[in-house]
């Protein structure tokens, strides 16, 4: 996790000190919402969850219920709504670009650990 040491307040450079995020409740977003207010000069970052349609098995046994959930769509729950100004905008998509590089590097190694080792599996039968 990339964490900032020190934060630019006009002159002065001031450290950070992250406190515990444990007690904040998580929350699952899969949809993403980034508009502008040019007047404020902020962008805001609405997450929320999409849940898939209950009936969704049902509906492809029935093509009236599936037309019936293709005209009512599904409802989104919005679980936050973050204003940030432009610039740290660009930190965070720098942070989260930098991050999901990291975990895809991480991933591709513990795929490739966990393949070597199906394969000492399977030689050694």
């Amino acid at each position: 996790m990339s964490e900032p040491d020190n934060i630019e307040i006009g002159s002065v450079e001031l450290p950070i000190n992250w406190k515990p995020a444990d007690e904040l409740p998580v929350a699952y977003a899969n949809a993403f919402l980034v508009q502008y207010d040019t007047d404020h000069h902020m962008l805001f970052l609405t997450m929320a969850a999409v849940p898939p349609p209950v009936l969704l098995e049902a509906a492809k046994q029935d093509e009236k219920t599936m037309e019936a959930l293709r005209t009512a769509g599904t409802d989104i729950k919005p679980i936050a709504r973050i204003a940030i100004g432009p610039a740290d905008a660009l930190h965070l998509s720098r942070q989260l670009e930098s991050t999901y590089d990291s975990y895809l590097n991480v991933a591709k190694h513990v795929l490739a650990e966990r393949r070597a080792e199906i394969e000492q599996v399977g030689d050694g039968d």
